[in-house]
């Protein structure tokens, strides 16, 4: 999970995300028992395209934003993301790692 903010616990993380709404308690907990939030700083590159990672993000507090590289080395900007809200790009649940379609930055 990428946070900006440190007044907040993992289980009130999880239990604000709207991602996991309808988790009962003892849910909570046991994602909360496989979890952790760390902080990054402004500019920060969460994902690079096309990179791989078998974890989840979830952006807690602060603001992301997705863009590509055309090959004229341009920013072609995607969407913003907020905070309560999934950084990852799930394409199929099945594999082991998930790949990002887009690079993904704290702003």
């Amino acid at each position: 999970m990428a946070q900006k903010s440190t007044h907040l616990t993992i289980k009130n993380s999880i239990s604000s995300l709207p991602f996991f709404s309808a988790l009962s308690q003892s849910d909570v907990d046991r994602v909360a028992s496989i979890s952790y939030l760390k902080n990054y700083d402004s500019e920060y590159v969460l994902h690079y395209e096309s990179s791989r990672d078998d974890r989840l993000l979830f952006l807690v507090d602060g603001l992301a934003k997705a863009y590509k590289i055309d090959k004229h080395n341009n920013e072609i900007f995607l969407y913003y993301i907020h905070k309560n809200h999934l950084l990852s790009e799930i394409s199929a649940l099945g594999e082991e790692s998930l790949v990002s379609y887009s690079n993904i930055i704290l702003v």
